[in-house]
């Protein structure tokens, strides 16, 4: 399954978040969710991915995640 990043945060505390714009078995575009958390020292856990709808996400108050969706929805749309 191929994904598209399109939104990366680090909050500066070894706390990452990812996001993807995938497709589901069923060919849906979804966007997945990945984050990682800092357990101590260099130790991280990246927890399995979160899969939402589209317009699940495009109201979940994501903000610049959100905005970085849209514009790459517009470009796969020229």
């Amino acid at each position: 399954m191929a994904r598209v990043q399109f939104y990366y945060h680090e909050k500066g505390n070894h706390s990452e978040t990812w996001y993807f714009l995938s497709r589901d078995a069923d060919g849906r575009g979804i966007v997945e969710r990945e984050f990682s958390g800092g357990l101590g020292s260099d130790d991280m856990e990246v927890g399995p991915p979160t899969r939402m709808s589209i317009s699940e996400f495009l109201v979940s108050g994501s903000g610049t995640a959100q905005d970085n969706l849209l514009r790459l929805i517009g470009t796969l749309a020229e």
